[in-house]
């Protein structure tokens, strides 16, 4: 069977087709892509592993004295990849006909899927929360949200501000472990809204909160005492949510990129399943932070 469209298929990779849809509601995916932050995977299950530097003092030793033992430990991390999976089919008449302002309508269909399945896969890399399957469940994966060390999680001051400060912390609990690159920040909705309102506060805009609009991609720059970052709106994140990450440990692991099959034909019908197999490495758990809005104490 020819393999050269949807229409007509038995198996055909269609991950650049779903890479190219650079839709605004799957900023942190789209990025990965267009950084090239991907490498296979080898496994259903991808381990690594980190180090810690020992903060024992060496200066000030005795003259002619004892070396002083030192050790630090290396910790395994691991995280599973995902199955994304769904199927759409149109009668044997309407794959023969061109719907007017669609084309073919399993065409169609099959970019409509890809659209939806990109947008889970954009939420577990972020939100996901590992689980082995169970025979009822599949295999989940672990998003960068979970992968962060949780010590690294900072409240702001405020429930109802994001502030300079707020920031300067976040930034300062990374820089203290040694992380003071460029960061990539992800915000949520209501935190990008309070951040631009700090910024239109101030007499001048020395923290350039959403001041370059791109749509879907760039949307301002932070700058912060311990550092700074590009920022992303990135509506699949909980509310009152920011996340930086450095982009020097994270990856996108697909076992499996996106493909799809023409499936067993029962009926005068033609029905088409896509599948992508995914999953997602931060292999230095110090080098991202989160900063959470507080909650309103009640009184």
């Amino acid at each position: 069977m020819k393999k050269t469209s949807t229409n007509n298929l038995e198996y055909l990779d269609i991950s650049p087709m779903i890479n190219m849809l650079q839709i605004p509601s799957t900023p942190f995916l789209s990025w990965l892509l267009g950084a090239g932050k991907t490498e296979a995977a080898k496994s259903t299950e991808i381990k690594w592993r980190e180090s810690e530097l020992n903060g024992d003092d060496s200066s000030g030793q005795l003259e002619g004295g004892e070396y002083p033992d030192a050790e630090s430990g290396r910790v395994w991390f691991n995280n599973f990849t995902e199955i994304f999976r769904k199927s759409t089919s149109v009668s044997g008449t309407l794959d023969a006909i061109n719907v007017d302002g669609v084309g073919n309508e399993l065409t169609n269909q099959v970019s409509q899927r890809a659209m939806e399945m990109k947008l889970d896969l954009n939420r577990q890399l972020l939100t996901g929360v590992k689980a082995d399957e169970n025979g009822t469940t599949g295999r989940r994966t672990n998003g960068v949200i979970n992968l962060i060390n949780p010590a690294n999680v900072i409240d702001t001051a405020s429930a109802t501000a994001v502030t300079r400060k707020d920031v300067d912390k976040m930034f300062k609990v990374m820089y203290d472990k040694g992380y003071m690159g460029e960061k990539l920040c992800l915000v949520s909705t209501d935190m990008m809204d309070l951040m631009t309102d700090e910024v239109d506060g101030k007499s001048t805009k020395v923290a350039q909160f959403g001041d370059t609009v791109q749509f879907g991609l760039r949307l301002g720059s932070i700058t912060s005492n311990y550092g700074s970052g590009i920022a992303l709106l990135e509506p699949a994140l909980p509310n009152g949510t920011m996340i930086a990450l450095d982009t020097n440990y994270v990856k996108l692991r697909p076992l499996r990129e996106w493909s799809a099959e023409e499936l067993a034909k029962t009926t005068d019908s033609k029905r088409i399943g896509i599948v992508g197999e995914y999953t997602i490495e931060y292999t230095a758990s110090n080098s991202g932070a989160i900063l959470k809005l507080a909650t309103v104490t009640e009184g």
